[in-house]
């Protein structure tokens, strides 16, 4: 089963329940993930790849952890609980997310096994991350041990 066809089984439990924030959510991002096939090619639902729902997912991800930043900030905290919520829902559809460790590990790994120096070396660790483990790191937490480790 795909991540999709998960959103959409929790998205009609979610419409049973009357779970008001679960439901919103998933169904607008069922939604936007159903568009991609639209607008890609006119492809059904049942085409969209997991990497392309994992996209989406964490395009959600951020606007909701910067709504969650804002509220926050401007003293909304029923704003900021509905937020906290939302990434709570979506991390749930992300696939395990490997460890800042592991992350460590393979950068010092992969920088002692490489001759690419400066940006260079940058490119080729996010290629092969993204080529072994796609959807299970953070982009910008991989470019903080980079940096730290180069």
């Amino acid at each position: 089963m795909t991540i999709l066809m998960k959103i959409k089984g929790d998205l009609l439990a979610a419409r049973k329940s009357d779970h008001q924030v679960k439901k919103n959510l998933l169904s607008t991002l069922y939604a936007e993930t159903a568009m991609l096939g639209k607008n890609n090619g006119n492809r059904p639902v049942e085409e969209i790849t997991d990497e392309e729902t994992i996209g989406v997912i964490k395009k959600f991800i951020k606007g909701a952890e910067e709504a969650h930043q804002i509220c926050e900030t401007k003293g909304r905290t029923e704003q900021a609980a509905i937020a906290a919520q939302e990434l709570k829902i979506l991390e749930d559809y992300l696939p395990a997310q490997l460890s800042d460790e592991f992350l460590e590990q393979f950068v010092k790994n992969f920088l002692e096994k490489s001759p690419q120096q400066g940006k260079q070396v940058i490119g080729a660790i996010m290629k092969e991350l993204k080529q072994n483990y796609q959807g299970q790191f953070d982009g910008r937490k991989v470019n903080e041990i980079i940096a730290r480790l180069i």
